[in-house]
């Protein structure tokens, strides 16, 4: 099977084959983004998130360049790394997330003390059964 044929999972695969992490590589196209905005608007960026995989994503842009943005608010947010473990998260559905040492070096609260002075805040917990294989 191969990545055109629908699983996304498939291309996070391919991008990790290559040595590259597609966390990285999604947080980098977001910071373009904001940087851009940032550019034009001369204001802060504010970032709302739906789910544990766009949360990470502004958290750790946020942690990365905390000037470019004054607020990430996450909806079906985790309130730590461990969710993936615990619910247990299959790879496929957020293979970005399974990125090598990322748990083991960060978590949620870390990456929300490294972006201060953002505000960071999660609106509602993300459900464990929106992960399970019906």
């Amino acid at each position: 099977m191969s990545p055109d044929e629908g699983d996304q999972g498939y291309w996070e695969m391919l991008v990790a084959s290559r040595g590259d992490r597609p966390l990285g590589l999604e947080v980098n196209q977001l910071l373009g983004v904001a940087k851009c905005f940032h550019g034009i608007s001369k204001q802060k960026v504010r970032l709302e998130t739906e789910g544990i995989r766009s949360q990470v994503v502004a958290l750790v842009a946020a942690a990365i360049a905390p000037d470019l943005f004054s607020e990430v608010e996450s909806n079906e947010a985790m309130e730590s790394l461990r969710f993936l473990l615990d619910s247990p998260v299959p790879y496929r559905s957020a293979a970005d997330l399974f990125c090598l040492d990322l748990y083991k070096h960060f978590d949620i609260d870390s990456l929300t003390t490294l972006a201060a002075p953002v505000k960071v805040t999660p609106r509602q917990r993300a459900a464990v059964a929106s992960f399970r294989k019906n």
